[in-house]
């Protein structure tokens, strides 16, 4: 999801609500993700700016493997995306990220399985 900025008063209740404590947390050092020590039994930290970037199983690459392609697609395909409807461009890269291991067919039966309903332009915009 979009948050207004990254600062740790913003992103540690939206972390609180949508994340079970119980959750592996793994990120990297930024300054902002201090506090989540203490919302779960098992938080890791990848320390970037000493140059760790794996420690032993542990590491952040998924998730900038994820924002590396989101970014990809801004440049390569959109140019330029509204802050009014980025959650849906974020989502849209989401499921071809978390499918990307399936052929286009497979992705499409996935896909169609998800749809609840009829989207309308009027609810759209």
């Amino acid at each position: 999801m979009t948050v207004k900025n990254m600062k740790g008063e913003t992103i540690h209740p939206i972390i609180e609500r949508n994340v079970s404590k119980s959750s592996k947390a793994i990120t990297d050092d930024y300054k902002g993700y201090r506090k989540l020590s203490s919302m779960f039994a098992d938080y890791r930290i990848i320390k970037h700016s000493d140059l760790e970037y794996v420690v032993e199983d542990i590491h952040t690459n998924t998730i900038e493997n994820f924002w590396s392609h989101f970014k990809q697609g801004i440049i390569g395909i959109y140019h330029k995306m509204s802050t009014k409807h980025l959650n849906h461009y974020i989502k849209e890269f989401q499921f071809c990220y978390n499918t990307r291991e399936l052929n286009e067919a497979q992705r499409m039966n996935v896909m169609l399985r998800k749809v609840e309903g009829r989207l309308t332009y009027d609810d759209f915009i």
